[in-house]
């Protein structure tokens, strides 16, 4: 499972940081989660690196049009995972990262982020908010073991997505304020 505190590093080589840190870790059988967006954009880097350097590598990426965090998703990456243990590797955004996180839990599995946008805070949080029967609910999982995030790939992320993750910063002070006069609030009823 998880550390309480994720190894996190944020430069060009994110690719290679990974790699050492899986032969450091004898990280040997993993699965890579991805989209077709974050494949061609990270997720190519990581699967030759992971491949090249002998690594036993499963892959889920999804084709459809938009990929949401919901049981549908979550079941094809535990089809492509198999029975053997194996540490998740999330290539992706936040959605990504939250299918990855709670796949991982749920089968005693370690997880690895490597974020392709800035598109929210979360990364190393250990909520997964998912869809279940049409309404959205944070589940308590697991924080990632390690984040990897390569500058450039951040840097490059389609510029709707950087301004989400501007946004979701700024949105934190409204809604943890709401979140602390809600508590004081149902204290005092």
């Amino acid at each position: 499972m998880s550390a309480s505190h994720p190894i996190v590093t944020i430069d060009d080589q994110a690719v290679t940081h990974l790699v050492e840190y899986c032969h450091a870790q004898q990280l040997n059988r993993l699965i890579m989660v991805a989209d077709q967006n974050t494949y061609a954009a990270q997720g190519q880097a990581v699967e030759a690196a992971l491949r090249e350097a002998k690594f036993d590598l499963k892959k889920a990426i999804f084709t459809g049009r938009e990929v949401v965090a919901d049981a549908a998703h979550v079941l094809d990456v535990l089809v492509e995972a198999g029975r053997e243990d194996r540490t998740y590797i999330a290539v992706g955004s936040g959605t990504l990262t939250d299918i990855t996180r709670f796949s991982s839990h749920r089968t005693k599995s370690s997880f690895i982020s490597v974020p392709t946008a800035p598109s929210v805070d979360g990364f190393a949080s250990i909520g997964a908010p998912l869809i279940i029967h049409g309404v959205k609910i944070t589940v308590l999982c697991q924080a990632p073991i390690a984040i990897f995030a390569d500058i450039n790939t951040l840097a490059h992320a389609p510029r709707a997505m950087i301004a989400a993750g501007f946004a979701d910063m700024l949105g934190k002070y409204t809604s943890i304020a709401d979140w602390r006069i809600g508590r004081l609030l149902e204290r005092t009823t």
